[in-house]
Parts: C-alpha cells; structure tokens; sequence
C-alpha cells in the first residue's frame, strides 16, 4: 500500500500542488488569483459578446419589421393606383371595345 504527500507550493499570488506517490513527484494542479482573474476575465468577455449578439439581433429585428412596413405600404399603393387605373377606364366612353381588345 503506497503513501501519498502532497506539497503545496505558494509564490506571488500562485498556488502549485505537487503529489509524492510511488517515491515520484508529480505536479498536480496549479492554480492560484491569476486563474480566477482569467476566469473573471473571460466571463466578462462572454458576457459583453453575449451583449453585443443581442443588440446585433434587436437591430436586425427592427430593420426586418421597417422592411415589412414598407412592403406592406408598396402594396396598398399599387392596389389603390390599380383601382384608380380600373375606375378612370371603366369612366372611359370606349370601355367595352377596350375591354375586348384587351382580352383577346
């Protein structure tokens, strides 16, 4: 049955952890304030891209919704100019002949 030691090592800030097992000493983890501010680090870093995604899909949003409106806006002035076009030809004195020469 083997005995394991550990030694702890603390040095600016810095923690390493070495094992002695089997008479071999292995490093086993190295972790200190430096690891945290990295960790800190980067959650602020996904944070502020998660922030930046949203406001990149908020815009999109609302230029999709602009684009739908005048869209729709296109397409009631086309239907009104088409019905006023309709209404000015049935007015037209000569609307059945055109109609005819229309539709053959």
């Amino acid at each position: 049955m083997s005995k394991e030691f550990k030694l702890v090592i603390k040095q600016d800030k810095k923690q390493c952890t070495y094992v002695l097992k089997d008479e071999k000493w292995r490093f086993e983890a190295g972790v200190g304030v430096k690891d945290e501010e990295d960790k800190e680090d980067q959650n602020e870093i996904t944070q502020k891209e998660q922030e930046v995604i949203s406001d990149l899909q908020q815009e999109q949003n609302k230029r999709l919704q602009i684009h739908q409106e005048l869209l729709h806006e296109i397409r009631q002035l086309t239907l009104k100019k088409t019905i006023r076009m309709i209404e000015f030809l049935k007015s037209c004195d000569d609307f059945e002949n055109l109609k005819r020469s229309l539709c053959n």
